[in-house]
């Protein structure tokens, strides 16, 4: 999931996710009442959800310190909101703006610290939180709110309150969080992204089970940026970039490496399966797929072709290879 981070009034700080641990550190004052300072790591969400996070823990901050899941309805200060928290050390409580512009009030919801999950659905516009302990056995539904009008598409995430401007900063830590949109584009039929441009910080990914077009298209990730299909898979044009592996995979086939996917052919890749491609341009690389390296026309530039089966092309220029 990719979530973008904002910070509201003086709260500042930053978001980050490493191995699916996320964390907020952020400063300033409070959210309750006419206050709104707070660090919130948050995706657009449509419709009806059902997510989820285990609050591990928060360390720092005022005394009324919070970390939690909220909804907004917007990014504007004032927006309604919606939220679950866990306040000092041991005081769960749901937190609400229900009227634009208005004041922010807190009800509880039980009485024990972290770690613990909480979960947030929204059914049409009405919202409820739940808890649990292990992650499977929940609470029944907590603080049913109907909010009438609440916009289709809200900004829904991970939620970090320090409560007291004039203390050091509140770090939370949050961990199995489900439900949020995976930073990617899905679909069971065709796929065809021309020009589009896919980022995340987790995974950016296209996927169908069909056909997958990706003209002119970025796709770039901190994590992982792939390409799958299980019919057929058409890169005109197209990088892809990360900085730890992307890939192509069609039908058996895998290229992945640290260039990128240029025109209609590769400029660099390895593959445990098969790398086809109409023209496979191979400059400065290294190429070792265990199967075959198939191509209308190969052309390897100062480049290293290695395989334990076939290297083969209707045309092969300009090369220099160990085949």
């Amino acid at each position: 999931m990719a979530f973008t981070y904002q910070a509201f009034g003086n709260a500042g700080g930053q978001y980050g996710e490493s191995a699916g641990t996320h964390t907020i550190t952020c400063g300033g004052g409070d959210v309750y009442q006419s206050d709104e300072h707070c660090g919130f790591a948050h995706v657009e969400m449509t419709g009806d959800f059902d997510v989820s996070a285990r609050c591990v823990s928060k360390s720092g901050g005022g005394f009324y310190a919070k970390l939690g899941l909220l909804l907004r309805e917007g990014l504007g200060a004032g927006a309604r909101l919606y939220g679950g928290i866990l306040e000092a050390s041991s005081t769960r409580q749901n937190q609400r703006r229900t009227s634009a512009n208005g004041e922010v009030n807190n009800n509880g919801i039980g009485n024990a610290g972290a770690p613990f999950y909480l979960r947030m659905t929204r059914v049409g516009s009405t919202l409820a939180l739940h808890t649990s302990e292990d992650g499977s056995t929940w609470s029944t539904a907590l603080a049913v709110a109907t909010y009438a009008g609440l916009a289709s598409t809200v900004n829904v995430g991970l939620y970090v309150v320090n409560q007291d401007a004039g203390v050091p900063s509140t770090t939370g830590t949050f961990d199995a969080v489900t439900g949020f949109p995976a930073g990617g584009v899905e679909g069971s039929g065709a796929l065809a992204l021309p020009g589009a441009t896919l980022s995340g910080a987790g995974m950016a990914a296209a996927t169908a089970s069909g056909e997958v077009d990706l003209v002119g298209a970025v796709v770039s990730a901190m994590g992982q940026a792939t390409a799958e299909a299980s019919g057929a898979l058409t890169l005109n044009g197209a990088t892809l970039s990360g900085t730890a592996t992307w890939g192509v995979e069609a039908s058996g086939a895998l290229v992945s490496g640290v260039g990128a996917l240029a025109g209609t052919g590769v400029t660099s890749g390895t593959g445990s399966g098969a790398l086809l491609a109409p023209r496979v341009v191979l400059a400065g690389v290294l190429v070792g797929p265990v199967g075959a390296v198939t191509a209308r026309r190969l052309v390897v530039v100062g480049a290293q072709v290695r395989v334990r089966a076939v290297a083969w092309a209707s045309r092969v220029a300009s090369v220099e290879a160990d085949a």
